[in-house]
Parts: C-alpha cells; structure tokens; sequence
C-alpha cells in the first residue's frame, strides 16, 4: 500500500518539536536563548540575515564563551517592530 507522501510529511512536521521548545528527558524546556540556526528557522530567514540582523542591532544577542545566543524575546520584539513598521507604512 502507498503513503501519500504530503500525508508523509504533514505527519513528520508535528512530531518535530517547535524551535522554542526542546523535549529533555520526557519533559518539555522552555527555550531561553537560541542559537542563530534556531532564529533562523522560527523566522524563515538565512543564518548570515541572522548575523547581519545581530551586528545591524535589530536583534539583539549574547556571547556565552564563544558561543552566540540570541534570547526568545529579543525574537518576538524583532518580529513585532516589522509587524508593527507594515501596519505603519500603511
């Protein structure tokens, strides 16, 4: 018997966890920080738009070591300037 392979993909998409959450030991963990593959993802966007996004200072980031983490608010705030910037510009 084939499997509709849209059937296929629609069933793989909601066992995959959402980019803000992550499944840790039977439970679920909010995010706090996310790295720039995370934002990009949640927002549709390029890891290097991540990065020109972070030096521009639209979004804004942490260093924890050598690492880069860019916190879940700072991602809401960016999504609610543009939202707010089209509902301006009209």
């Amino acid at each position: 018997m084939k499997t509709d392979p849209h059937q296929r993909r629609a069933v793989h998409r909601i066992e995959q966890p959402t980019p803000f959450v992550r499944a840790e030991r039977g439970r679920n963990v909010d995010r706090l920080l996310l790295t720039a593959e995370e934002v990009a993802e949640a927002l549709h966007i390029g890891r290097s738009r991540v990065f020109a996004l972070i030096a521009a200072k639209e979004i804004i980031s942490v260093k924890i070591g050598s690492l880069r983490r860019i916190p879940v608010d700072a991602v809401h705030d960016y999504a609610t300037r543009l939202i707010e910037a089209e509902r301006d510009a009209r």
